[in-house]
């Protein structure tokens, strides 16, 4: 199924707009800035993507993940197919001489619409103090958690939602955690900003939507 959004900046100013996921359920993932256009005031930004390429991967950090860290792939993410009975679901990540490596992906029965990453004991908690594993969507890296060896990570594709923000965040980068209230968010780097972001609406009937962002920062839906 694809999903399309097009924002129009009437806020006044020039904007950078960006969309995110999050879980639902909460969790300890770190929402990435997953797309993010500049528009001049008057100027409209488009995403469009394709909900079922999901793919896993895992990446490398300057530092422990945490807000305002920049998440960066260590080789190309694995496409995975939780949606599919019978498709690939898991994606061992592993360790050797050479650094991490993404292992063969397999089907594992009994889960639908969900997608694991699995550690082993290749490696220690110190050897993976820069690296992290992601669920990544239409190619782009979306949700990612620190990593640690004899660890099995869950993705609930059902629990996934949209959103919408203003920030000077690049795209990569750690987000503030969803349940943390707008004044209490943890920025981290002097000079980031963030805007109180907006859950995207869509439904089985509504997968393209407008928004205006209006001269208060808020994503109106047209």
């Amino acid at each position: 199924m694809t999903y399309s959004v097009q924002v129009t900046n009437n806020s006044g100013a020039s904007q950078y707009i960006a969309i995110f996921l999050a879980n639902a359920l909460g969790g300890n993932a770190f929402s990435l800035v997953w797309r993010v256009r500049g528009t001049n005031n008057g100027g409209s930004v488009s995403f469009d993507w394709d909900q079922t390429a999901v793919s896993l991967g895992w990446g490398n950090t300057s530092q422990p993940l945490d807000v305002n860290v920049l998440y960066t792939s260590g080789q190309p993410a694995v496409a995975v197919y939780p949606s599919n009975i019978g498709g690939l679901n898991v994606l061992p990540v592993q360790y050797n001489n050479y650094g991490f490596f993404s292992g063969t992906p397999y089907a594992k029965s009994g889960i639908y619409n969900q997608a694991e990453i699995i550690t082993d004991s290749s490696f220690t908690v110190s050897d993976a103090t820069n690296m992290s594993v992601a669920l990544y969507m239409s190619e782009f890296p979306a949700l990612a958690l620190r990593g640690a060896p004899n660890t099995l990570y869950y993705f609930d594709m059902t629990q996934l939602s949209y959103y919408l923000t203003v920030t000077d965040f690049a795209q990569g980068v750690a987000l503030p955690q969803m349940n943390d209230p707008l004044g209490s968010r943890r920025l981290a780097t002097s000079g980031t900003s963030m805007s109180t972001p907006v859950k995207i609406a869509f439904d089985q009937a509504n997968t393209e939507l407008k928004y205006t962002l209006n001269s208060n920062l808020n994503f109106v839906k047209v």
